[in-house]
C-alpha cells in the first residue's frame, strides 16, 4: 500500500535587519509540517480540492475532517512516501 503524507505549507518572508544584512542568502523560504497520513484515493481528492467528506474513504475521514477548512483554502497538499 502506498502511503501519502498530508502536509501544510507556509511561505515565510523576513522583513528585518538580519534579512537585509544577509541578503546574499535567500531571505525567504517555505516550511512544511506533516499533519497526517492518507490513502492514495484520499491524496487524489485532496489534490483536486474535494470538500465533500463523504467522497473520502472511511479510514481517512477523521484526518480529512480535521483538515477540511485548510483543504478548502488550498493550504494542504500531499506527498507520496
Amino acid at each position: 500500500m502506498k502511503i501519502y503524507l498530508v502536509r501544510r505549507g507556509e511561505y515565510l518572508e523576513f522583513k528585518n535587519e538580519v534579512a537585509r544584512v544577509l541578503d546574499h542568502f535567500e531571505s525567504n523560504f517555505s516550511t512544511e509540517e506533516v499533519v497526517g497520513e492518507v490513502s492514495e484515493r484520499s491524496a487524489e481528492l485532496v489534490e483536486k480540492g474535494v470538500t465533500d467528506l463523504n467522497a473520502y474513504p472511511g479510514e481517512d475521514r477523521e484526518t480529512i475532517a480535521r483538515l477540511l477548512p485548510e483543504i478548502e483554502k488550498g493550504l494542504i497538499a500531499v506527498r507520496r512516501v
